[in-house]
């Protein structure tokens, strides 16, 4: 019953049997998607990704160019934003920036959104969580105002422009709306991820 598969990491496009497995999955028909840091997708290999049937690829972003070379390495934004352009000009059909957002970046988020809808390509935003790597960085949590803002305008942006441009993890909308908690707690209701 598995409809479509994520190629995670630490990084993918570091394993040398990377499209052999995206080629196989698509060959399965699976949708295969692909979340990387970018810095070794070039045009070649763009080109490849396409044609082992990657559907859709997600390259990481941390903030503006000083804020995400602070934390990935000098001349890594600039790798950010060459993957996403060869990704787009290959044909791959949904090419996305996944920004986690945190206090270090979040007066960035506009200016990113800004950036990918330049870009044409979309993005997800996601809320920084101090679990795996960062584990213990309280400190980088956003505020509750913070979030209800951000919240907010990402809202606001994604009906204006569409979830494929604009999308996140809209589940703490539900906090200010009374209706829309009740129908979230109750257990016994279905729901599927875009109605939910």
């Amino acid at each position: 019953g598995t409809m479509a598969v994520l190629l995670a990491g630490g990084e993918p496009t570091s394993r040398k049997d990377l499209l052999q497995i995206a080629k196989y999955g698509a060959a399965h028909r699976l949708r295969m998607a692909l979340n990387t840091h970018g810095h070794f997708i070039d045009k070649e290999y763009a080109w490849k990704l396409r044609d082992a049937g990657v559907l859709e690829v997600k390259v990481s972003i941390d903030g503006l160019e000083e804020t995400h070379d602070n934390n990935r390495g000098k001349g890594s934004f600039k790798k950010v934003i060459e993957a996403l352009k060869n990704c787009k000009s290959v044909g791959i059909p949904f090419v996305e920036m996944a920004a986690t957002i945190s206090r270090v970046n979040y007066y960035e988020l506009k200016d990113m959104v800004n950036m990918a809808l330049e870009l044409e390509v979309g993005i997800i935003a996601n809320e920084f969580s101090p679990i795996g790597r960062p584990t213990g960085m309280f400190d980088l949590i956003l505020t509750r105002e913070q979030r209800m803002e951000m919240q907010r305008y990402l809202l606001k942006t994604r009906k204006a422009v569409g979830w494929r441009k604009v999308n996140f993890e809209d589940i703490y909308v539900i906090s200010e709306d009374e209706e829309i908690k009740e129908i979230c707690a109750d257990q016994g209701r279905s729901w599927g991820y875009h109605d939910f």
